[in-house]
């Protein structure tokens, strides 16, 4: 007996610490094999340790960890739930908790009931941690993904929008007055095509039994309205057509801007106390973008690239800002960048498969490089710069919609969403709204059923998408209603989508880095050499104070190309220009242009002309485009040039340095880019005249040149003019002759006497030897 009683007390004195000896090494044991990623042994070690010790809550914090790593989220969650019953303010798990709430959970209800529970459990861990940077990203991230729903939000308080009484008569539960007939006995009777007013029998009749249970006068005549309204309105997604006809809208973009000023606030905060937060970042950029804010971002992605700068999200943001801001240059320098960080990047976004027509789908599908180069050629809206400004609207696009509408629960991408490829095709619309169910918007009762839809709507004027949020899980899809419904077509979005994609594949409008301005120019053709054609085009850029060209110096870029129709440059000609020279300024009444002038030398043929100037310091843009058919002068026959008209002509053997701007086979031209002159100065023309007959050696030929008014009145105002006079015009005629069939020739025609107004300048030569007679003309435009 002695014995077992000194047995009972060596084990109450070393019982204890043998078990907590036990324990601590499992523990170790759990650690170990964490840190070699050996789960199962982990969950084995740390299993066993709380047998021994189950109050322990360390332990049941490592185990939660073990659990998470092995995609049992579940587990994870008991795990926690229990090492903070234990430990209720230890920040560790609070923060664990917190990370694993944030989850996607596929579900809409779900995610707002965990969001609310996150602000909450965000909060307590600063009451513990005033500087915990994890929780002040998760309450940012949390006010940030409320800015997103509420920014554009509108809720129906009192119309069902997506599902109205009185389309879907197949099923009678649908019907209100069908129900209130049943409940009096009466006969179940459909709408039939000869029913009295909008809503048929079953209106009139529900609205018969409202008066009868004392329902009376105002209030039947205004629920009439609704009714009927609600009834008849054939696309409920029309919510200015909703506002127009009284249905009550409710606006909660007040509460988004709240959500931003919030959201902005703890994801600061949380970068101040850690820069390392990756994800905060993203979640501050994207509401700096939502919002357009250009000088806070560009603030953000100076830290961000401090941290992170092989991430090639730095670098997609930075492009996506850069186009943001117009700087085109820097936004392609970016976007490549990015693209060498992650060389998978590249193909995704110059794939060109959302923006095929349905017409080329074939001929994309046998060459998917060629047609993908082919296309970006013929989208470059500028010739003179390196890079391609309707690819980087691409990549924008791209980038823009990858931050939106990314579903990471679904391991989606945002380009790979509808939304998302929708966004790509045609660009931010100009209006958008969010639809919100009544009971979510306001914080009511939750209804799992249709209340928890909730519509995306987007409006660019010429069409409108809507979305809808069919599985509630946060990926939006075109909406199509159900086959119940009695006029599908009218509000089936995905149909019309279709459709739409058949008019207009994609749309993009080119928004120069610059104030855009006009720049008037005239294109001349000439018979050149080795079979090609010379085009003269003479350009005026418009200068709003003459009198400080000289004493400023003006840098800028200047190109002129012509492209066939395969997207080939033809011919070109680029310049840097330093300063503009004084001399060369012609002032008008109302305008002074610079000018300059510029020749190319073509095959014959059907090309595109571009003509691009482009200031360094402001990026003032002028851009020129012109479809044209450059003629072929190689021919036998008697053929006359095009009329160039200038300012200045005089002959000169060679070209001269400065003023005048163009030389030509002995000509030396001031050239008009407009065919604007002044009264008070002649009018020039210059014109070739090839294959001229010859006798003797020598040809002959006769000029006239006729200014005639341009009429445009017509009817009695025309009948008018001609019974009252009106000026006649001034001619000049005259003979000349050479050595050679080929001759350059000018005229000086006197205006002086002409009332100011358009006018038609005709030029008609005929060869006096052949006979033949040719005939251009210009119009021309006289100010005082």
């Amino acid at each position: 007996m002695r014995l077992f009683i000194c047995g009972l007390l060596l084990f109450g004195l070393y019982g204890i610490p043998l078990c907590a000896q036990n324990d601590s090494l499992y523990i170790r044991q759990g650690q170990e094999a964490f840190r070699a990623k050996d789960w199962v042994a982990a969950e084995r070690a740390f299993r066993q340790a709380l047998s021994i010790n189950e109050q322990n809550a360390e332990v049941h914090y490592q185990l939660a960890r073990v659990y998470w790593e092995m995609g049992n989220r579940r587990a994870a969650g008991q795990e926690l739930d229990r090492a903070l019953e234990l430990d209720p303010d230890n920040v560790r798990y609070l923060v664990a908790r917190l990370e694993h709430l944030r989850q996607e959970t596929s579900f809409a209800l779900w995610d707002l009931i965990n969001e609310a529970r996150r602000r909450e459990l965000a909060r307590r861990i600063l009451r513990l941690d005033p500087e915990n940077a994890f929780a002040l990203e998760a309450l940012g991230e949390s006010y940030a993904n409320d800015y997103w729903r509420y920014r554009d939000a509108v809720s129906l308080t009192e119309t069902t929008f997506y599902d109205f009484p009185f389309r879907q008569e197949d099923n009678p539960d649908n019907n209100p007055f069908r129900r209130l007939d049943e409940t009096v006995g009466g006969e179940q009777t459909r709408p039939s095509d000869e029913a009295p007013g909008p809503g048929g029998v079953e209106v009139e009749r529900g609205l018969s039994f409202l008066e009868a249970f004392g329902v009376q006068g105002e209030q039947v005549a205004l629920l009439s309205q609704r009714l009927l309204r609600a009834a008849f309105l054939e696309d409920p997604f029309d919510l200015e057509l909703l506002r127009q006809q009284g249905e009550p809208v409710s606006d909660w973009s007040a509460r988004g801007e709240r959500a931003y000023r919030m959201a902005r606030q703890f994801l600061e905060r949380a970068l101040d106390r850690d820069p390392m937060r990756r994800g905060a970042y993203e979640k501050l950029f994207r509401i700096y973008m939502l919002r357009n804010e250009l000088a806070p971002a560009y603030a953000l992605l100076r830290q961000m690239y401090e941290f992170f700068p092989e991430d090639p999200s730095t670098w997609l943001y930075l492009g996506l800002l850069h186009y943001r801001a117009r700087r085109y240059d820097e936004a392609d320098k970016a976007f490549q960048t990015a693209f060498h960080y992650d060389s998978t990047l590249k193909a995704i976004f110059e794939d060109v498969s959302a923006l095929v027509p349905e017409s080329e789908r074939k001929a994309y599908e046998a060459d998917p490089q060629g047609y993908s180069a082919r296309f970006w050629a013929s989208k470059k809206p500028r010739l003179l710069v390196p890079y391609n400004e309707r690819k980087l609207e691409h990549f924008a696009r791209m980038v823009y919609a990858d931050l939106l509408f990314r579903v990471e629960a679904l391991g989606l991408r945002g380009w790979q969403t509808e939304r998302g490829r929708i966004l790509i095709r045609y660009g931010i619309p100009p209006r958008s709204i969010k639809l919100l169910p009544w009971m979510v918007a306001s914080g009511e009762s939750l209804n799992l059923s249709e209340q928890m839809r909730t519509f995306d709507i987007w409006d660019y004027g010429r069409f409108r998408f809507v979305f809808v949020d069919e599985m509630r899980n946060g990926n939006f899809i075109l909406y199509a209603p159900p086959a119940s419904h009695k006029n599908p077509w009218m509000v089936d979005y995905v149909i019309k989508a279709r459709e739409t994609f058949r008019q207009l594949p994609e749309y993009y409008r080119f928004e120069p880095p610059g104030r855009l301005f006009r720049m008037p120019y005239l294109i001349s053709t000439f018979r050149g050499r080795e079979g090609k054609t010379d085009m003269v085009v003479p350009y005026g850029v418009p200068i709003t104070n003459p009198d400080a060209l000289g004493r400023s110096v003006l840098v800028a870029q200047q190109g002129l190309f012509l492209v066939d129709a395969g997207r080939t440059i033809r011919a070109e000609r680029r310049n840097t220009l330093y300063g503009l020279r004084p001399e060369r300024v012609v002032r008008f009444r109302k305008a002074a242009l610079w000018i300059d002038a510029e020749q190319l030398s073509v095959e014959p043929g059907r090309y595109r002309l571009s003509l691009e100037f482009e200031e360094s310091t402001t990026h003032a843009l002028a851009l020129e485009q012109s479809e044209l058919v450059v003629p072929d002068y190689t021919g036998s026959r008697f053929a006359m040039s095009d009329l160039l008209l200038a300012y200045q002509v005089e002959e000169a053997e060679a070209p001269r340095a400065g003023e005048p701007v163009l030389w030509r086979n002995g000509f030396r031209l001031q050239p008009a880019p407009w065919a604007v002159f002044s009264r008070t100065q002649p009018v020039y023309v210059y014109f070739e005249l090839y294959n001229l007959s010859l006798q003797n050696g020598r040809s002959a030929f006769e000029v006239e040149a006729i200014v005639r008014p341009r009429h445009q009145a017509r009817g009695v105002a025309r009948l008018w003019r001609a019974v009252a006079g009106s000026p006649r015009g001034v001619s000049v005629r005259a003979r000349f002759s050479g050595t050679g069939p080929d001759l350059m020739r000018y005229l000086q025609i006197d205006v002086s006497r002409l009332d100011p107004g358009w006018y038609t300048l005709t030029l008609r030569v005929r060869d006096l030897h052949s006979r033949h007679v040719e005939q251009a003309e210009r119009p021309l435009y006289l100010e005082e």
